[in-house]
Order: structure tokens, then C-alpha cells, then sequence
């Protein structure tokens, strides 16, 4: 979406820059926090998660894990 990243990229710059302020935009965003859910009508039409309508959950291995701490 080069129209969103233009306009994340403008609004950015406008607060100066910060990113505390861009972190908080994209984490009270509509399509954030509805990626976050899970609903049980979703799950009834595809239980094994064909269609992606939820992010697959897996765990990290031991050297992901200390990576990314």
C-alpha cells in the first residue's frame, strides 16, 4: 500500500520524527488490534487456519529467541 507508507512516512516526519509516536499509531490502529483477535465464528469456517485468516502461532527455538532479546 504505497499510499499508506506515503502518508505514515509524511505524518512521521511531521511529529518530528518520533517514533514513540509512530509505534502508537500503528498500535491502536483498526487493522492491529482486529489482527490481534480471534473470534469462534472464523474458527468454526476454517479450524485449520487455511484461508489465513489468523496469524499462525509457533514457537521460537532457543537462538530466535536469544536474537531477539
Amino acid at each position: 500500500h504505497p499510499e499508506l507508507l506515503d502518508y505514515l512516512a509524511d505524518e512521521f516526519r511531521e511529529h518530528g520524527w518520533s517514533l514513540k509516536w509512530l509505534h502508537r499509531q500503528i498500535l491502536v490502529s483498526r487493522a492491529y488490534r482486529q489482527a490481534a483477535q480471534e473470534s469462534e465464528a472464523s474458527r468454526s469456517k476454517d479450524p485449520d487456519n487455511l484461508l489465513l485468516w489468523r496469524m499462525p502461532r509457533k514457537r521460537l527455538d532457543f537462538e530466535s529467541m536469544r536474537d531477539a532479546m
